[in-house]
């Protein structure tokens, strides 16, 4: 069914309720990580203590870290200095370019790789294209622009059908 390639393979409340060793084992050896409403929300300039717990706890694990945004540089160049991370910003996510450039450029399979993000038609359904593990989250925060209010109620709509069809 079409929809599928907007369902996640994880859906969960936040980065912190995410099972690193559980990925692990499935052999996923990189995240990508988007920014605004995942690990902050759109107006903090830096990342707060549960995205650096997450990140440290990732680093932990060894596992290779990035950042994909469609963001500009500016923004994603505030939001990760001193983390010691790559990134990629005006990803155009869900295009497939970003995605896969960053796997190449880490020496990784597709398969290897997850993507987390707030969004089901940017991050999950980009990732789900390149056939990456996806992993959505809840986004922080509600509040947000007209645009994103009518993407969010599209989204819900996959969610729900997702629930009933799948049982996730």
């Amino acid at each position: 069914m079409i929809l599928n390639k907007f369902y996640p393979d994880l859906r969960t409340d936040s980065v912190a309720s995410i099972d690193l060793a559980a990925l692990w084992e499935m052999g996923i050896k990189a995240l990508f990580l988007d920014i605004d409403n995942t690990l902050a929300p759109y107006d903090e300039h830096s990342p707060g203590q549960t995205a650096i717990d997450f990140i440290a706890s990732a680093k932990a694990y060894h596992f290779r870290l990035a950042f994909l945004s469609n963001n500009s540089r500016k923004r994603v160049d505030a939001f990760t200095k001193g983390l010691g991370m790559e990134w990629v910003h005006r990803a155009k996510k869900p295009l497939k370019r970003s995605f896969l450039h960053l796997a190449k450029k880490m020496g990784l399979d597709s398969a290897q790789v997850a993507v987390i993000g707030d969004q089901i038609f940017t991050d999950i359904y980009g990732g789900n294209r390149c056939g990456m593990y996806t992993i959505l989250v809840n986004p922080l925060r509600m509040k947000e622009n007209l645009f994103f209010k009518v993407k969010r109620y599209f989204e819900k709509k996959i969610i729900d059908h997702m629930e009933k069809s799948v049982g996730k």
